[in-house]
């Protein structure tokens, strides 16, 4: 993640308070992007939450809100008190992302899908309530990514600012956010795979694996070559066998020469 963005955790009673906590960000490219999420990483939220944040950036300015995934509670099973079962459900956890009065995104249970929303207005508001259960919300999370953008009419986009990059929508992000495995833009052109290298990064990866395939498959047909080869040789061997032969005067019944041999033992063998 990029030194450019900071961390707000909806869980920090310093921040959620009875008023709605103003952040503003945007003017400068070290925080040009903000991440919001319920608690750090290793924790669990509270129950009873009502947390809002009012997220703002200069005026001419809009807000692109990534939402890169929402985990949170959904306990519908009844409360037990005393082992009496009571017959009413425990509300659900939620996040309220309010665009403006006419665009308003309300969250809850699970949501891995990375959508960007944008909102050419110059602040969104945020609203975080959990349910009063208290059970353990260990795991549970979200993360949403603030980013502020600049229009621009310019015929040249975002060429007369040096340190922005142009979205093709007549919007531009920070140059420091490109690249960062993050959708900055509506149609993630800051990410897109001509600009990251990511195009020759997937063919160098094919590549490679397709030669460490090919490789393996080679040498298991040179090393099956060699024990076939070997284990034929050690065969022939094994047939081969050491015979006497001698030759005989049937008239003299006598033994004219005797020697040894090897010779193979197919001779042996009829068809």
């Amino acid at each position: 993640m990029n030194l450019s963005e900071k961390n707000y955790y909806l869980d920090d009673p310093i921040l959620c308070r009875r008023n709605t906590t103003l952040i503003t960000f945007g003017q400068h490219s070290y925080k040009s992007a903000i991440i919001v999420s319920a608690v750090q990483s290793s924790g669990a939220y509270r129950p009873s939450l009502r947390c809002s944040l009012l997220v703002k950036v200069p005026p001419n300015y809009g807000i692109n809100v990534i939402k890169r995934m929402i985990n949170l509670r959904t306990n519908l099973s009844p409360e037990n008190h005393s082992n009496k079962r009571v017959t009413n459900f425990t509300p659900k956890d939620e996040l309220i992302i309010s665009l403006d009065r006419n665009s308003v995104k309300s969250f809850t249970g699970e949501d891995y899908d990375e959508t960007v929303y944008s909102s050419d207005r110059n602040e969104v508001l945020l609203t975080f309530i959990t349910s009063s259960s208290k059970n353990a919300t260990f795991g549970k999370n979200f993360e949403l990514i603030f980013t502020a953008f600049m229009f621009t009419d310019s015929s040249n986009g975002c060429d007369d600012h040096n340190d922005w990059f142009n979205c093709g929508d007549k919007r531009c992000v920070q140059k420091s956010l490109i690249c960062d495995n993050i959708s900055n833009c509506v149609a993630a052109e800051d990410e897109s795979d001509n600009l990251c290298g990511k195009w020759c990064s997937k063919h160098r990866q094919v590549f490679w694996m397709l030669f460490i395939v090919g490789w393996a498959i080679s040498t298991f047909f040179i090393i099956l070559t060699l024990i076939l080869q070997t284990s034929g040789n050690y065969r022939h061997q094994a047939r081969r066998k050491n015979t006497k032969v001698s030759q005989f005067n049937a008239k003299s019944d006598m033994i004219l020469y005797s020697e040894t041999i090897e010779i193979e033992a197919s001779i042996f063998y009829k068809p």
